[in-house]
């Protein structure tokens, strides 16, 4: 007996809500320069602690006009800060007060302030998205965020002794031969077209191959500044300061799992964190000679 068969294919769309908007600072469609990245290492600052950077800033003169990228009622406001929506602007002098109405673009909601010699990137406007947890806290500079926005300056990988190995959650430094759980260090920068040389970077991992260049681990990038959802300590060395980052490609930009490691002794069909291998020949990285490779 034949039978026919239908075969049922179902599209399912599912809408993804991304509304790009203009600079805060005049002319608003128009790139200003970017000073400093999402996500950059903080050394302790004023009451906070060490933290990552949870905005960007936009380089421009004292006195220039800030206004809302949103429509919107003040919500909060300091000394240099204003708060509307889900929108943070800092180190300016406010010129509304908290139950203001504002528009987007029109009203004026304060000025750069003259931070002078107390600047860590001369005056410039710290403008921040998401005011819930940290994992709300997003990059300005993602897709869907500040538009225009191009950037064609590359970033830099360092070797030489600011390209290091650890035994993973120790501070000892490995030299060759390498063996069981490994965690990768390296000192690593980013430059804007528009803005200053030396940013943290958006992406960062790495990936090793076999003396003949085939690759035998493919690229792993757990680090990427879309937000902060994760543990500062996981993804900086202590190395790093204002304008040197360290970070341990090897872990991950997480909550959970943040702390990962490359481990050498693998058993083979294993996940990154599965079983050592009891023999060579059953090891997914057999002793031999192998390049480890950081890409940013």
């Amino acid at each position: 007996m034949n039978k026919n068969y239908i075969i049922l294919f179902i599209l399912i769309i599912i809408p993804i809500a991304i509304n790009p908007y203009p600079w805060p600072i005049q002319p608003f469609n128009t790139q200003h320069p970017i000073t400093a990245t999402f996500g950059e290492y903080r050394p302790p600052y004023g009451s906070l602690g060490k933290h990552f950077h949870w905005g960007v800033d936009i380089g421009e003169s004292n006195g220039v006009s800030v206004f809302s990228v949103k429509s919107g009622v003040i919500e909060e406001k300091g000394n240099e800060y204003v708060i509307i929506d889900n929108y943070r602007y800092v180190h300016i002098t406010p010129k509304v007060n908290i139950g203001d109405s504002v528009i987007a673009f029109i009203d004026t909601i304060g000025t750069i302030k003259d931070i002078g010699a107390s600047g860590i990137a001369g005056d410039h406007l710290h403008f921040a998205e998401g005011m819930g947890g940290i994992s709300n806290r997003v990059n300005p500079l993602r897709t869907g965020g500040l538009t225009p926005y191009a950037d064609s300056a590359m970033p830099a990988v360092y070797g030489g002794n600011n390209y290091r190995f650890y035994r993973h959650g120790e501070n000892n430094i490995i030299t060759s031969p390498l063996y069981g759980k490994v965690d990768i260090l390296t000192k690593a920068k980013d430059a804007q077209s528009n803005g200053s040389n030396i940013v943290g970077v958006y992406r960062i991992g790495y990936q090793v191959n076999d003396e003949e260049g085939n690759t035998i681990l493919p690229y792993t990038e757990n680090i990427k500044f879309d937000n902060v959802n994760g543990i500062l300590d996981s993804i900086y060395g202590s190395e790093s300061d204002i304008s040197n980052y360290y970070y341990w490609v090897t872990n991950a930009l997480s909550a959970n799992n943040c702390y990962r490691y490359w481990n050498t002794k693998l058993r083979k069909g294993q996940a990154w964190n599965g079983d050592d291998a009891d023999f060579n020949s059953e090891a997914e990285y057999p002793a031999g000679e192998y390049n480890a490779i950081v890409n940013a």
